[in-house]
């Protein structure tokens, strides 16, 4: 690679940064994210607003 590839523009940071944000956002929602096809399940038990680490075991 030439260092011409590696040249950012000013602001570049901040949209990558606000590009994760989304990202983050939209998977915490169950949505997708660019180029993940198949969104893992977080739900590996049945639980309250399918949060299986808040699950307690029933005495």
């Amino acid at each position: 690679m030439s260092d011409s590839d590696e040249e950012r523009c000013p602001g570049d940071d901040e949209l990558e940064a606000a590009r994760q944000r989304l990202i983050r956002r939209i998977v915490a929602l169950g949505g997708r994210a660019p180029g993940n096809r198949r969104p893992r399940r977080l739900t590996t038990a049945p639980g309250p607003a399918g949060r299986p680490e808040l699950t307690q075991p029933q005495a």
